[in-house]
């Protein structure tokens, strides 16, 4: 209940909002699970958009979050090592 609330206010205080628009001249690539629920695929791709250094977005089938990291499916490193 509240504790849960109090915490997700207080972790939402101190995380900087980052201005993606100034990132420029390093090339970013977003590889994006589309069950994600940490980092939405709109969200993402709405962050893409302001980069102006993107080179790479791509959302991938039946991938979440910890998928990148743990999960069986690994085609991703593909796009990653082209």
């Amino acid at each position: 209940g509240f504790r849960y609330i109090k915490q997700i206010s207080l972790w939402i205080q101190i995380v900087p909002v980052i201005p993606l628009e100034n990132i420029d001249g390093v090339p970013v690539g977003f590889f994006v699970g589309k069950y994600d629920s940490l980092a939405d695929p709109k969200d993402a791709a709405t962050g893409y958009a302001k980069v102006k250094s993107g080179v790479f977005y791509k959302e991938y089938d039946n991938m979440d979050h910890f998928s990148f990291m743990v999960g069986k499916e690994t085609s991703f490193n593909n796009d990653l090592l082209a």
